[in-house]
């Protein structure tokens, strides 16, 4: 039975709402951002009035005068506004008339439901494209008066994976995200969580992130409690994301004593409160009886719905178990289809094994050429039983032309990693008898 990841993490947007005017000890830090994103876009390509928001339904293509440039693969910006190219819900034709780029393994790959959830005033979700409307950052009063204005200029700057950015603007980002942290918001407080977690702008300071990751935890309880419609509740994504991230640092000790009852206890609240990371988590604590009774049927259930919010790992997790018949009934069809789902969102353990489904039509229509680009893609991520499997198919000419040399080079990179079936095939083809 193929290994099932054990946990997963991803960095999480939020978004402040309005409060006091902003300090003027942070407005040289604002005005820094802001003048570095009006650079990004060009003195033609946005309006210094305060924009409309982003219609509900957006017209079919922007004209092709418009200005663009690609800053990062899968990332156009144009008129103000940052269309993001999701891999999981890409259509085969892309709106805006911009074309695919050909080298998917460099597309960014952005958590929709993270930045519709969290990014949702400003941000809409179309064809297969996120669009983030930032033309309000890019008038100064209004980011002064506008606290969520503030927040999505830091965040930006920061985690979202977005836009590059130097030392000197996450610096001034972190000072901002403080800021808000001061007058309470508790969207700030989790984006300076994970910049102190992954060190971004600042020092890392695990302890110090945990402790914010607690403080948020601590609110959303005295708060609200078990509350039965917990959609309802304002920042809720916030919080169980918080849940999550508390759960992760207890269940590695990072920045807090470990504590595994504990960490499951959280990642049970967070998945709950509907944040996918945490259904993952708590689904694999049930699947491994990891700080509770084993219990698979329920490890299902969690995975599913992860799964189908989205996340990668899920979607591996869940295949998984439907292909093993893994607390719920066998579905090699559903199996296929939801290593699918993981494989074009890039993860190296859904690209291999719906590889393993296209070379030996397990749940799909057999396609050796296919499988091909799905091990390639795996093993270039350094994912061990993909590169035996692309070697395999390089010395005996499966769905790609035999390369004998090229397929030395993979099985030694999977025997590296301590594969025995790798070294065998590595020492036929030195010996130069080959293997059946």
């Amino acid at each position: 039975m193929r290994r099932v990841i054990i946990f997963c993490c991803a960095m999480l947007p939020c978004v402040m709402h309005a409060s006091a005017p902003v300090a003027q000890s942070i407005e040289r830090d604002i005005e820094m951002l802001r003048s570095s994103l009006l650079k990004l876009f060009g003195k033609e390509s946005h309006s210094l009035d305060i924009p409309e928001r982003v219609p509900s339904r957006a017209p079919e293509r922007v004209p092709s005068r418009a200005p663009e440039r690609i800053f990062r693969k899968g990332i156009t910006l144009r008129y103000g506004r940052i269309f993001v190219y999701l891999l999981d819900f890409l259509p085969a034709d892309l709106p805006y008339n911009i074309d695919k780029p050909t080298n998917t393994k460099d597309w960014k790959i952005v958590p929709a439901t993270f930045f519709l959830e969290n990014l949702g005033w400003c941000a809409s979700f179309i064809n297969g494209t996120l669009i983030i409307d930032v033309r309000s950052l890019f008038n100064i009063d209004y980011v002064l008066r506008d606290d969520r204005a503030l927040n999505l200029l830091a965040f930006l700057f920061t985690i979202s994976g977005i836009l590059e950015s130097n030392d000197e603007e996450k610096v001034a980002a972190v000072k901002i995200f403080r800021y808000a942290v001061e007058r309470g918001n508790p969207c700030a407080k989790l984006n300076l969580g994970r910049c102190l977690a992954l060190g971004v702008g600042v020092n890392d300071d695990q302890k110090q992130a945990a402790n914010l990751y607690w403080q948020i935890t601590e609110e959303a309880d005295r708060r609200y409690g078990r509350i039965a419609d917990w959609a309802s509740v304002p920042f809720c994504g916030v919080y169980a994301s918080a849940q999550y991230h508390y759960g992760r640092c207890l269940l590695c000790g990072t920045g807090v004593p470990k504590d595994v009852k504990e960490a499951v206890k959280y990642f049970k609240l967070s998945a709950e409160n509907g944040n996918p990371l945490g259904q993952c988590n708590y689904g694999r604590c049930l699947d491994e009886g990891i700080g509770l009774a084993e219990n698979k049927q329920e490890a299902v259930k969690y995975y599913r719905l992860s799964a189908d919010q989205g996340l990668a790992i899920a979607q591996y997790n869940y295949g998984i178990c439907l292909e093993d018949g893994i607390g719920i009934k066998r579905n090699l069809a559903e199996a296929a289809k939801y290593y699918r789902l993981s494989a074009d969102q890039g993860y190296a353990g859904g690209q291999c094994n719906y590889g393993i489904c296209l070379v030996n039509g397990i749940g799909i229509k057999m396609n050796k050429t296919d499988a091909v680009k799905y091990f390639k893609l795996s093993a270039d991520q350094g994912h061990a039983q993909a590169q035996y499997n692309y070697g395999v198919c390089l010395e005996h000419g499966f769905g790609i032309e035999t390369n004998q040399g090229e397929a030395a080079k993979y099985y030694r990179l999977s025997a590296d990693q301590g594969d025995a079936d790798a070294r065998l095939r590595l020492a036929g083809l030195k010996r130069g008898t080959g293997s059946q």
